[in-house]
């Protein structure tokens, strides 16, 4: 087991996204917890900055300005756009200086800062997202130190034949699914997509701190395998996994993992997201201590406040969150270190972050 000791660091970084949505988001709110009506509908084009930037009547969360949210993108507009594909292009470079001075210049327990006292090409993301009337899918591929950071902490990979981290690790997002019109939209994908799990986005210019959280950082950040969005409500979400396993390419032994996430948003200064997992992801082995029967359960709740709202001031906006995880599970390399009779079983807290944002353009650059 890979032991890691908490050291000071000073993190300089730079993020350059052009996260190119299909749609845009209404205008700030006038005030703290005050929806803001959609924005009128664009006229129909391709190309760059083409095609319908409204976002539908009926989309979900369409109805007020969600940017504030920790993991969610703080764009307002499409660049490029048109009738079958968005484009994304994503630059993730970073400068870490660890007062530890490790020798060889690695830093060990993070998957977003990986090298210290040198410039380092984080992540480069590019890709987009294929639309025709009902089919849907994405495709973004990576490069960049998270490729071999990322890929590295799923032990399902040294199970059977092939190699499956280099088969994969340059792809961050690969699916294709399917989109109904029926209450405010159904999708089904299969491949590999975000998890989502912990608030923090993969994409670390889309947080309110580049590193992410220490629960972030041992849940799971990708996905392989089926999931179901169920939209009741313009408010509601309901999401279903069926996948390989806990940040797995393959599956850990011969039983599959499912989940669920649920994120509610009855207002737009207020925000819930509950998260459950549960999967057999011990490798069997062929010692005495074979324990893939073992079952881990996760789940992860939270709640996000925004009690402040001043668009155009020197602080924009102000937030809070605060939320729950727990955990049993075998234990592994990067898990916490509570356990009883070989399993993991521990309940965790998080205290809650408060944020100042500072001015954001209604439109991306």
């Amino acid at each position: 087991m890979i032991k890691t000791n908490s050291v000071p660091v000073l993190l300089c970084c730079s993020a350059v996204g052009v996260l190119l949505c299909s749609g845009t988001a209404p205008a700030l709110a006038d005030g703290p917890g005050a929806p803001t009506a959609p924005a009128p509908a664009a006229a129909d084009g391709g190309g760059v900055g083409g095609g319908s930037l409204a976002p539908a009547a009926s989309e979900p969360f369409a109805w007020g300005d969600f940017t504030w949210l920790n993991g969610a993108n703080r764009q307002h507009a499409a660049l490029l756009d048109s009738k079958y594909f968005t484009g994304s292009f994503l630059s993730d470079v970073n400068y870490v200086w660890d007062f530890e001075h490790p020798i060889d210049h690695t830093i060990v327990g993070s998957t977003a800062t990986f090298r210290t006292g040198e410039f380092n090409l984080s992540f480069l993301g590019v890709g987009g997202d294929f639309h025709w009337e009902g089919a849907r899918g994405r495709i973004l591929l990576q490069l960049g130190t998270r490729a071999m950071g990322i890929a590295r902490n799923d032990g399902s990979a040294d199970r059977g034949q092939f190699d499956l981290r280099d088969a994969l690790r340059y792809i961050s997002e690969a699916y294709g699914g399917y989109h109904w019109d029926i209450m405010h939209g159904i999708n089904l994908d299969a491949g590999i997509f975000m998890s989502y799990i912990g608030l923090f986005s993969y994409d670390n210019f889309e947080n309110w701190a580049y590193q992410p959280s220490y629960t972030s950082d041992n849940t799971p950040w990708f996905f392989h395998g089926v999931r179901l969005q169920i939209y009741p409500t313009d408010r509601l979400k309901v999401e279903l996994w069926l996948i390989n396993g806990w940040q797995s390419y393959a599956q850990f032994n011969n039983m599959p993992g499912a989940g669920y996430q649920i994120a509610y948003r009855p207002k737009e200064w207020v925000a819930m997201v509950f998260n459950g997992y549960g999967g057999w992801d011990t490798p069997p082995v062929t010692t005495a201590g074979d324990h893939k029967g073992r079952l881990r359960l996760h789940s992860d709740n939270s709640l996000l406040i925004r009690y402040y709202n001043n668009p155009g001031g020197i602080f924009s906006k102000a937030t809070i969150a605060s939320g729950s995880s727990t955990t049993s599970s075998p234990r592994r390399s990067g898990a916490a270190s509570c356990t009883t009779r070989g399993a993991i079983s521990c309940w965790r807290r998080r205290a809650p972050r408060i944020l100042l944002i500072p001015p954001t353009p209604t439109r991306s650059p």
